[in-house]
């Protein structure tokens, strides 16, 4: 077994790290730790993106950098990227360079990935609820075919006030209940970052309570009396992408409805990523909360005492929508699977 060479140590370290401070001061078309690098194939303006064959075979992306120490991984091999030849695709041996560890007749190579950091945010808010779903989330899991660890999903939080949209390209307020990267359009480019595989799913966060919200979502207006917190949200959910010249496009990807504590199934996007190699971003607007409704029979009361708005416990919320009020917040939580990561469906 050969180790890691120090200096690939410490290149993956700055890697890690380096894309969430550059970006203050660079953009990340300009920025050769950022994911969209577009100086990888050319000019600016013609550049190839380091997506596809070019993450491995340009001088300048960071497949190319570690085909340069693992010539045996299956990537660099198919691409061609590195003089060295293997004496068979299960060893990981070759006639020059580094190889990876074998156990068991399989290769384990690093991962050649970029890893961003991400995290969920804390949810300390006080909340209004009688009764509050356990959370049901699927684990992540490797994905199956792979001769390296994955790291763990990208994880995220928006936090926002009532009829205030989601746009990180806006420039808007947001307070430390969003997620750092989700905060820039920067950020978010790389937390939705994908090249051949890119996948998505929601989950909502309990409510936070109106009367104590002024430090959990930015402008939120007070006065208003307290009500129960939503069962479950729907929300318009769109897509920004970025194409190879530099061009800016919108796709809708429609009305998404999501249950407080319950993951969506997997939104599969990675077709997207490879339309839209500048990378990609979310915008979400009209957030609407299953409020609108009130018990009108002594049975109705009683469930509502008991379960609140939670849908299925509750039968009668399912589509009571209501706009989310300027005086209460909304939350949710993005967890992202893509190339280097665990996966889920």
């Amino acid at each position: 077994m050969k180790h890691m060479p120090l200096f690939f140590v410490f290149a993956l370290m700055l890697i890690a790290v380096g894309c969430q401070e550059t970006t203050k001061t660079k953009t990340v078309t300009q920025d050769p730790q950022c994911a969209w690098y577009g100086t990888c194939g050319g000019t600016t303006g013609s550049a190839q993106y380091c997506t596809g064959t070019y993450y491995w075979t340009q001088p300048n992306c960071a497949g190319y950098q570690y085909c340069q120490s693992y010539p045996s991984y299956p990537a660099c091999v198919t691409s061609g990227t590195t003089s060295g030849t293997t004496s068979g695709s299960t060893t990981g041996s070759t006639t020059s360079g580094t190889t990876g560890s074998t156990t068991g007749g399989t290769t384990t190579y690093p991962n050649p990935y970029r890893f961003y950091y991400s995290g969920y945010v804390d949810k300390n808010w006080m909340v209004n609820y009688p009764y509050v779903p356990s959370i049901s989330c699927t684990a992540a899991s490797a994905p199956s075919g792979i001769s390296y660890t994955p790291y763990d999903t990208r994880k995220g939080s928006i936090t926002l006030r009532g009829q205030v949209n989601y746009d990180p390209a806006s420039g808007q307020e947001f307070f430390d209940t969003t997620s750092e990267l989700l905060r820039t359009k920067e950020g978010s480019k790389n937390f939705f970052w994908g090249d051949s595989i890119l996948k998505v799913r929601f989950i909502a966060n309990v409510q936070p309570e109106s009367r104590n919200t002024t430090t959990v979502c930015p402008g939120r207006v007070s006065g208003k009396s307290t009500m129960k917190g939503y069962g479950r949200i729907k929300f318009d959910l769109t897509l920004v992408g970025t194409t190879i010249n530099g061009t800016t496009q919108t796709v809708s990807l429609g009305t998404k409805i999501i249950d407080v504590n319950k993951c969506t199934p997997a939104l599969d996007l990675s077709s997207y990523a490879a339309q839209y190699p500048g990378g990609i971003y979310f915008k979400i607007s009209n957030v609407w909360g299953n409020q609108e409704w009130a018990p009108g029979t002594y049975n109705e009361a009683a469930i509502y005492d008991t379960y609140g708005f939670i849908y299925p416990q509750n039968p009668n919320v399912s589509g009571t929508w209501k706009q989310v009020r300027t005086s209460d917040c909304w939350s949710l939580d993005i967890e992202v699977a893509s190339n280097g990561t665990k996966t889920f469906n």
